[in-house]
């Protein structure tokens, strides 16, 4: 028996609210629920290609492995991006900018371009943290050293040229995705000593870019 048009959009509708029902209670204490729910919508509406970047097919593992769903990431970016920017402001500030039609643009075109690096960010995120706290890693700045991490070890991957930095790149990539981990977790004082280090690998990386010939004796040894 053929169902009814009516039936399936009605179905499909009282889905959609309960599942935004259930995001509103997820991310209610980071942001406001109804101004999460009016980006969530206006992004999926008018940014149809960040469908490209989410695997929409199901199967039986992922639901055995409880993959999440595509609403869930790009609220996680909203949230994210959002905090980012209203972390200064005082509460009139921030509800005048979530009233600004100018600023939710810009929050949609913010919340697409992170969608689109999720191959070396949101993927690798998981859902809930060790600590409860703020989810700093989907904010602007942390999200992209985090990309930009994971693109610099598959770049050093990919590349078979000897490079003489090679050591050095990777040790940097790694801390500072040892410490984006932590900071996921909300682990932020034990973040400080594994950032210490990279600020002094950076430096030694800029000391050998001086004096080469110190390269090949550093090299001698583990990073």
């Amino acid at each position: 028996m053929n169902q009814n048009p009516i039936d399936f959009f009605s179905a499909m509708e009282k889905i959609s609210r309960e599942n935004d029902k259930a995001l509103r209670s997820i991310f209610g204490k980071y942001i406001k629920g109804n101004f999460l729910i009016e980006m969530k919508h206006f992004i999926m509406d008018n940014f149809p290609e960040i469908y490209n970047y989410y695997d929409m097919q199901m199967s039986m593992e992922k639901v055995v492995a409880g993959n999440e769903l595509m609403d869930f990431d790009i609220c996680r970016m909203i949230v994210g991006c959002h905090s980012s920017n209203i972390i200064f402001l005082s509460d009139d500030e921030r509800v005048a900018l979530e009233k600004s039609s100018d600023y939710k643009r810009k929050l949609a075109l913010n919340v697409e371009k992170n969608i689109k690096l999720r191959r070396y960010g949101s993927a690798y995120f998981r859902r809930q943290s060790i600590m409860q706290g703020d989810m700093y890693l989907a904010h602007n700045v942390p999200y992209n050293v985090f990309v930009m991490s994971l693109r610099m070890n598959e770049i050093l991957r990919l590349n078979k040229k000897e490079n003489p930095y090679l050591l050095l790149y990777y040790s940097l990539s790694n801390k500072a995705l040892a410490t984006l981990s932590l900071l996921e977790d909300n682990f932020l004082d034990n973040c400080y000593p594994i950032c210490r280090a990279i600020i002094e690998l950076y430096l030694k990386l800029l000391l050998f870019k001086d004096y080469p010939d110190l390269v090949a004796e550093h090299n001698k040894f583990r990073v």
